[in-house]
C-alpha cells in the first residue's frame, strides 16, 4: 500500500500572524506517486520552501531536501503549487502580506516509509499547569543536520511547556544532513508529537 504524509513549518519571516495551510490533510493523494518512481522503487522525504502571496496562493517552490529521486522532487512542488491553499500571513496592522512556508512530504511503499511525524516522550517531575495534551511542534534542520528553528503548531495547553519542549528538541535532536534539490540552502522539515509524562526522578 502507498502512503503519502505531509508536515509543514512556517518560514522565518517575522509576522504578526504567520500563514496557515488550510488543506494539508488533502494536499497529497496516492495517485500523485509518479509511475517512474514506483517502477524504480523510489522513496524518501522531500522538504520544500514555498513562497505564498497575499491571496494565499503558492507562487514559488524550491526543494531544500531532495529525496534522491527527481520524479518525487518534481511532483512535490507541482502538487504544492497546484493545491496548497493558505490563510495568508498578516502584518501588525492586519493586512495580508507575502510570506514563506516550509513543507515536507514523505513517499514510501509498505515498510519503506521514511517518517516525518515522530512521537517523543519527555519525563518531567510535575506536569505544568494547563497541560492537557501532547504538543505538536515543527523543526527545521540545517545542512549540518542540527535544528535551525523549532515552532509550536498545536499547543499542549501551556506555552512555557511548549517552549521548553522546543528547547529540548533544539539541544538534542539531529537528523542526517539533508541535501538540497535546488539552489537554496539545504533544510529538512520534521514534525514532533511530544508527550509529557511523570518521571520518578531516578
Amino acid at each position: 500500500m502507498i502512503w503519502l504524509l505531509m508536515a509543514a513549518a512556517s518560514g522565518a519571516m517575522a509576522t504578526a500572524e504567520p500563514p496557515q495551510l488550510l488543506n494539508g490533510e488533502r494536499l497529497a493523494r496516492a495517485d500523485d506517486y509518479p509511475t517512474a518512481a514506483l517502477e524504480h522503487g523510489d522513496y524518501g522525504v522531500v522538504s520544500m520552501h514555498l513562497q505564498v502571496d497575499p491571496q494565499g496562493r503558492v507562487t514559488g517552490c524550491a526543494v531544500t531536501e531532495t529525496s534522491g529521486s527527481a520524479p518525487l522532487d518534481r511532483v512535490s512542488c507541482t502538487v504544492a503549487k497546484r493545491r496548497a491553499r493558505f490563510a495568508p500571513a498578516r502584518n501588525a496592522t492586519g493586512a495580508a502580506i507575502s510570506s514563506d512556508y516550509r513543507l515536507a512530504t514523505t513517499y514510501g511503499i509498505n515498510e519503506h516509509q521514511p517518517p516525518i511525524t515522530i512521537p517523543m516522550t519527555l519525563g518531567v517531575k510535575a506536569l505544568p499547569p494547563g497541560y492537557t495534551r501532547p504538543a505538536k511542534l515543527q523543526a527545521v534542520f540545517g545542512a549540518d543536520g542540527h535544528v535551525m528553528r523549532c515552532e509550536t503548531r498545536e499547543t499542549s495547553g501551556n506555552a512555557n511547556a511548549d517552549r521548553a519542549i522546543c528547547g529540548e528538541i533544539e539541544r538534542t535532536l539531529v537528523v542526517p544532513p539533508p541535501r538540497s534539490g535546488s539552489e537554496e540552502p539545504a533544510a529538512a522539515v520534521r514534525t514532533y508529537i511530544a508527550n509529557l509524562t511523570l518521571s520518578d526522578g531516578k
